[in-house]
């Protein structure tokens, strides 16, 4: 990626991502919500829904934080949104997700 992550602003995670270090399995990217917002959300993959409902489990961070924790990110953040990706396991390559539940713009 040839862009500079710490200048990309912030991003949604969950706290098992951004906190306790886990690799991204899941992430998707919808339009910014502002300036500071890359619009980039990442999950570990193993997040019941309940977990991601409740606000204390999740929280915005800085994108270069969650690329720190798991750089296979990286080279996907230039991707425009909307778009997801996803793999089966940590070492695996990401692919292209058909996630199918974008809000309405």
């Amino acid at each position: 990626m040839g862009s500079d992550t710490s200048a990309m602003g912030t991003a949604f995670a969950t706290k098992l991502v951004a906190e306790q270090s886990r690799k991204v399995k899941f992430m998707y990217r919808e339009s910014p919500s502002g300036p500071d917002d890359s619009g980039w959300h990442f999950f570990c993959g193993e997040e019941p829904q309940e977990y991601v409902d409740d606000p204390n489990n999740t929280g915005t961070y800085p994108v270069s934080l969650i690329v720190e924790i798991d750089p296979s990110v990286a080279s996907l953040l230039d991707t425009p949104a909307p778009c997801a990706f996803e793999r089966d396991d940590d070492d695996a390559d990401f692919v292209e997700s058909d996630f199918d539940h974008w809000p309405e713009e």
